[in-house]
């Protein structure tokens, strides 16, 4: 007896196409019932600080400070047992994904 699961990975540099893509997803899971649950859950926003001379002969103290955000999420997806997770895998990329992010499919199985 197998657990099927697909695992889902959102990467955006905007919290707001992090969140569009979340809801697609999701409506596109509400419509079709081979699901037995999904668990969602938010992973740690990876930063970058960086800080720039303006003028590194004369002036030192005029920096300017830059910052790279990276929100992530993951998704997990329990499949029924009779579903075939490539059908569904080729389905959700497919999907209308927005310009800012990034998805990861994955297929993990669990004995």
């Amino acid at each position: 007896m197998t657990n099927q699961i697909i695992r889902i990975k959102i990467e955006s540099f905007r919290f707001e196409y992090l969140e569009q893509m979340k809801h697609i997803l999701i409506s596109f899971f509400n419509k079709h019932k081979f699901i037995k649950k999904t668990i969602l859950f938010y992973l740690p926003t990876i930063k970058k600080v960086f800080c720039i001379l303006r003028a590194p002969i004369v002036h030192k103290d005029t920096r300017e400070h830059f910052i790279i955000k990276r929100f992530r999420t993951v998704i997990d997806i329990h499949l029924f047992e009779l579903v075939e997770p490539k059908k569904i895998i080729e389905e959700i990329s497919f999907l209308n994904h927005n310009f800012g992010s990034i998805c990861k499919i994955t297929l993990l199985k669990k004995f």
